[in-house]
């Protein structure tokens, strides 16, 4: 399938998230190598078909809005952005940051008045179009999707004492709903050693 990011267009997106970059490891402890390696491993991989899953995902809730109901089909949810992150996948890392007191709807940028939820319409949809229109927001949510990733696979996220297993189970849980380390958690492990 035909990638939509050459090289030095990834080279030039990588450059000019750099300060969102470091922000967020200033912010949250992240090493900028991992969510640089997570970045340029999704947008080497970026194709028409994630094209097309965003424009169904965009018809669907212009459905929604018209029926005022969920329409019988179509798709709700897709990896958007930069960094392919699913709307429910960020609801359950923004829930976790907010749990573990990592950050607070309101610094975000989030309105709410309720904890979010992946069955939440409004909610679903809110996070989605956020992912796929605001690139710092949808770094943000890789950059908790991998620290919700490394709490899980390995009961800590103090990265300074992470070994190379470690890091490769952090970065196949980002992309996949496994417990084992996948090609992805290599190959993104192998980018993180080269932005060390």
């Amino acid at each position: 399938m035909l990638k939509l990011y050459g090289e030095k267009r990834i080279n030039r997106i990588m450059d000019g998230c750099g300060e969102w970059i470091k922000s967020i490891e200033e912010r949250f402890g992240l090493p900028s190598a991992a969510l640089k390696a997570v970045l340029r491993q999704e947008l080497s991989q970026i194709d028409l078909i994630d094209l097309a899953a965003d424009q169904a995902v965009i018809a669907y809730w212009r459905f929604y809005r018209l029926l005022g109901r969920a329409p019988r089909f179509g798709k709700r949810d897709s990896s958007t952005g930069y960094t392919q992150v699913f709307a429910a996948t960020a609801i359950d890392s923004l829930n976790f940051a907010f749990d573990r007191q990592l950050t607070d709807a309101r610094s975000l940028g989030l309105f709410i008045d309720h904890k979010l939820q992946k069955t939440n319409p409004s909610d679903l949809h809110m996070i989605w179009q956020m992912l796929h229109r605001d690139r710092f927001f949808n770094l943000l949510c890789a950059a908790l999707t991998l620290i919700a990733a490394a709490d899980e696979m390995n009961g800590t996220t103090d990265f300074s004492r992470y070994t190379p297993l470690q890091w490769q189970l952090t970065f196949s849980r980002y992309n996949a709903d496994t417990r084992r380390i996948t090609r992805y958690g290599q190959q993104a492990y192998s980018g993180y050693q080269s932005y060390l």
